[in-house]
């Protein structure tokens, strides 16, 4: 259902008139159409800041292979100008950035700050730099916590951003931090510009940690193609998430199995004969779900290179109203077939070397909600799930993650009163509901070689919504 306030809003007239009367105008996020290219910042002004005396390899370094035009304060060594100069862009004093010049993006090595007082550099850069930034530019902060744990800055960056994605998401723009070993050779590329990216639109104010836990592939750093050839199953593809996430996936090179109940043959079919990928018809419910599925893969493709946990239900009622069957249902389809497939392809060795497996949680499994205690625990679950199987994915250069979206505009958000679905899709940062394809566009993210270092964590996809923040 079309989202009026944001239709209004690109009418210059009624956004002026609207601003007027006090009532707040959502920016139209800009999304990812045409497949990834290497050149993802092309054209793009980022400025970057170091907390520290000297720019670091690993943060400048994906962002100037990016082909972005870098405007720093930081001393930089002369390696990077001649990268710069092999890529075709340059780096420039912050000095030489006219007034009237706006900035896609702005980013900040974090990691040298170690005491309280040091956060008056936090300030100092944004306070500085925030007003040139464009509408859907981003905002991504870096912190390295190394072998000695700095609780209080860690924690403080995570007010900074919560805060700053709600001061700024009114222009469409992201704040989030990547924390933890950012600065372990590779890890860095892919996660930072994917935050520096329109896949990201609808990602804001997230902390997400990464891990040299994880041994880096071989191809960890490619972008335009990064999925060709790799094998993947997509449960519930027939409609909504499901659907666009075989869409993505196959526009990146994926060879897509798109598996859904029988009764959705005809819609199931429509979508991967449109990627030319497989039809697997199964009911999950089933006893013989999970190894049917194993073999199958086994047989075909000699295995399975990503697994996408998206098929579920909801079948809501307060606990005391919820018959036992709606409650075993939901649990059974949502958390149990998600734990069997894997469990049974991990102990068949049908997951191949450096796979990935994403499972869709739900906001609703962070924050609770009304009537869907069912759903939530299903949901809550499955991120247990994932920590705890984290470990073990790690040995074999394989990482398994989660994706809990917010307010997604589908079929099911369309059936919601007009008054609940209004204040749903203005409770977060960006003041309106992500599409389909935003949630779809996180798990590509997570699929790709170069996303090694993230594992074991569930990446919201709300909008920067204020539920469970």
């Amino acid at each position: 259902m079309q989202d009026i306030v944001l239709s209004a809003a690109k009418n210059p007239f009624l956004r002026q008139l609207f601003s007027q009367v006090g009532l707040p105008t959502p920016v139209p996020l800009l999304r990812q159409k045409e497949p990834l290219v290497e050149e993802s910042l092309h054209n793009k002004k980022i400025v970057y800041s170091s907390s520290s005396a000297l720019a670091d390899t690993h943060a400048l370094t994906p962002i100037l292979e990016a082909n972005a035009e870098v405007y720093t304060d930081t001393k930089v060594e002369q390696q990077f100008v001649d990268l710069s100069t092999r890529v075709g862009t340059q780096i420039l004093d912050t000095k030489k950035l006219a007034e009237d010049t706006y900035v896609f993006g702005l980013v900040f090595d974090a990691s040298a700050l170690k005491k309280a007082e040091d956060l008056i550099q936090l300030y100092t850069f944004f306070n500085t730099h925030l007003e040139k930034l464009e509408r859907n530019g981003r905002i991504v902060i870096l912190y390295d916590e190394g072998e000695v744990f700095n609780a209080v800055i860690s924690r403080a960056l995570e007010g900074f951003v919560r805060s700053l994605a709600k001061e700024v998401g009114g222009k469409a723009i992201t704040v989030n931090a990547l924390v933890g070993e950012i600065f372990h050779k590779d890890a860095l590329g892919t996660p930072l510009l994917f935050f520096l990216s329109r896949p990201s639109c609808y990602v804001s104010g997230q902390i997400l940690r990464l891990s040299k836990n994880t041994q880096a592939p071989k191809n960890k750093s490619a972008r335009r193609g990064a999925l060709k050839g790799k094998v993947a199953l997509v449960t519930g593809a027939a409609r909504g998430i499901g659907e666009k996430i075989a869409r993505v996936l196959a526009r990146e090179g994926a060879i897509v199995v798109c598996l859904d109940r029988a009764e959705e043959g005809d819609a199931l079919a429509k979508v991967a004969s449109s990627i030319d990928g497989y039809i697997f018809h199964q009911d999950l419910t089933e006893e013989s779900a999970a190894e049917k599925i194993s073999t199958y893969f086994k047989s075909k493709f000699k295995g399975c290179d990503i697994l996408i946990h998206n098929a579920g239900i909801t079948l809501d009622k307060t606990l005391k109203k919820m018959p036992r069957e709606k409650w075993s249902r939901v649990i059974e389809i949502n958390l149990s077939a998600p734990i069997k497939i894997t469990q049974q392809m991990l102990s068949d060795k049908t997951l191949n070397t450096e796979s990935r497996v994403v499972c869709l949680s739900s906001i609703a499994g962070i924050a609770g909600n009304f009537g869907q205690t069912n759903y939530a625990a299903s949901k809550a679950g499955l991120r247990g799930f994932i920590q705890s199987m984290a470990k073990e994915f790690s040995s074999t250069g394989s990482t398994i993650n989660g994706v809990a979206p917010g307010f997604i505009e589908t079929r099911m958000t369309e059936t919601i009163p007009f008054v609940t679905r209004e204040a749903g899709r203005r409770l977060n940062n960006l003041g309106q509901g992500g599409h389909p394809e935003d949630v779809a566009e996180v798990i590509c993210f997570l699929s790709q070689p170069g996303s090694f270092a993230v594992n074991g964590e569930t990446l919201r996809v709300c909008g920067g919504s204020i539920l469970g923040a």
